[in-house]
């Protein structure tokens, strides 16, 4: 008995992590968790994302309008914005919509079909797979070590490691969380491609003709008037060299009228 007793009195204490266990994993742990993160990576499809631009003249603006409106509808689009300037020579509109990609070739012939022929069309493509590549390797290595986290928090033997250890999770999830929504942007730019659509009516009987004779004399007054405030500023402006002038003259009259009476004395004599 005396010979267990001891025995007994031995035990394996729990093991507890020290800061140096709890700081943020070594390069070559990193690059580990990295690569074991791009072995599970699933193949990520290229991306691309489209802009196009068209611009055209109608005879008609508001059946133009509802015919562009049921174009984007009919290829799953939605209108996100739409700006119209109505002037005295003509009536314009810059119509603003997302497409989905797959559709944006047939919605281009279809308003194709209502312009006859575009004045300008543009289509844009952006090759941007590597940086969605990019964005997900690094999601994933921080994902990987949020889970490296988690498990030295369930060994962290005090207070202070673990607060140190939530304080090192919440920088790796807010840089989850932004990569996160960068790929989910650039997933929607993808999806659905950005259409503008330019497109103007020239008024009728107030076209690009010269303007008639009423709108010409009421502008010549105008301009006549303008040009009166500008002199009249003018003359304000330059009031120092005017006095200088005033002066000189004044000056230059009473040196020649002396001039005159000295000559007509010595005539005299």
């Amino acid at each position: 008995m005396l010979f267990l007793f001891p025995a007994c009195m031995k035990s394996t204490p729990k093991p507890e992590m020290t800061a140096k266990e709890i700081a943020m994993p070594a390069p070559r742990e990193e690059e580990r968790v990295a690569a074991q993160s791009d072995d599970i990576a699933p193949a990520i499809a290229p991306k691309v994302i489209q802009t196009a631009n068209v611009s055209f003249e109608t005879d008609a603006f508001n059946k133009c309008r509802v015919a562009v409106y049921d174009v984007i509808k009919k290829y799953g689009g939605q209108v996100t914005n739409e700006k119209q300037d109505k002037g005295e020579y003509s009536w314009r509109s810059e119509t603003t919509a997302k497409v989905p990609a797959n559709k944006l070739d047939s919605a281009l012939n279809a308003l194709e079909g209502i312009a006859g022929v575009f004045n300008e069309k543009t289509v844009n493509t952006e090759d941007v797979t590597k940086q969605y590549i990019d964005m997900d390797a690094r999601m994933r290595t921080q994902q990987a070590l949020e889970q490296r986290y988690l498990q030295l928090l369930q060994k962290a033997g005090t207070v202070g490691d673990m607060l140190e250890i939530e304080e090192k999770l919440s920088q790796v999830r807010a840089v989850i969380e932004a990569a996160k929504t960068n790929m989910k942007q650039i997933d929607d730019q993808v999806a659905y491609s950005t259409l503008t659509i330019n497109y103007w009516q020239v008024m009728k009987n107030s076209s690009l003709r010269r303007p008639g004779f009423a709108s010409q004399a009421w502008d010549s007054v105008k301009d006549g008037w303008d040009a009166i405030v500008a002199t009249v500023l003018g003359l304000i402006a330059a009031w120092p060299f005017i006095i200088v002038a005033v002066i000189i003259f004044i000056f230059v009259r009473r040196w020649r009228k002396n001039r005159r009476l000295r000559k007509q004395v010595a005539s005299h004599q």
